[in-house]
């Protein structure tokens, strides 16, 4: 009997709100970062209207499995909360309220890591140069991204396809 006009998404670990970008949502809604996650908000949808978005992530952990806890508010002040790592909760017959869920398969061979988004409490280095001088040095770490497994903006093609993945759950729900 209400609209969405919220969706706030705790992010799991190993992706920082500085590493997701908005690309796309319902018209007249802002993304905003959040310091565990980020929100997509706006004017109210229509009732039974799912709040459909796009966000692209810089590069997804390597890992499993990664769970979107979301809060899904109305123009009601009622809240949705999907937090639960399963869908057993809830009535005991499957009708609790997963968080979505996006399984992983492993990277690609010879696929490259993206350097950390560096966090703002880190401050440049003020450590003096080594005095040994035949200390060996480790070669600066590539800012260019495998070309065979990118897109146009240097990201991996499985991130926004898996973010995509993430959307069309958070839809259904």
């Amino acid at each position: 009997s209400a609209g969405i006009t919220k969706l706030e998404v705790i992010l799991p670990k190993g992706i920082a709100p500085a590493d997701v970008t908005y690309e796309e949502g319902p018209k007249g809604w802002k993304f905003a970062a959040t310091d565990r996650g980020y929100t997509v908000s706006g004017p109210k949808l229509a009732v039974g209207e799912d709040a459909e978005y796009e966000v692209t992530v810089r590069q997804l952990p390597d890992v499993k499995a990664l769970v979107f806890k979301t809060l899904q508010s109305y123009s009601d002040g009622k809240v949705d909360r999907w937090i639960e790592l399963d869908d057993s909760g809830g009535d005991g017959h499957g009708h609790g309220h997963p968080a979505p869920r996006l399984d992983l398969k492993p990277a690609a061979p010879g696929a490259k890591l993206v350097s950390p988004t560096p966090s703002p409490s880190e401050e440049p280095s003020t450590a003096a140069p080594s005095a040994d001088p035949g200390a060996e040095k480790s070669p600066a770490p590539s800012a260019k991204p495998a070309a065979d497994d990118t897109d146009d903006d240097g990201l991996p093609v499985a991130v926004p396809l898996g973010i995509g993945a993430v959307v069309l759950v958070l839809g259904g729900g």
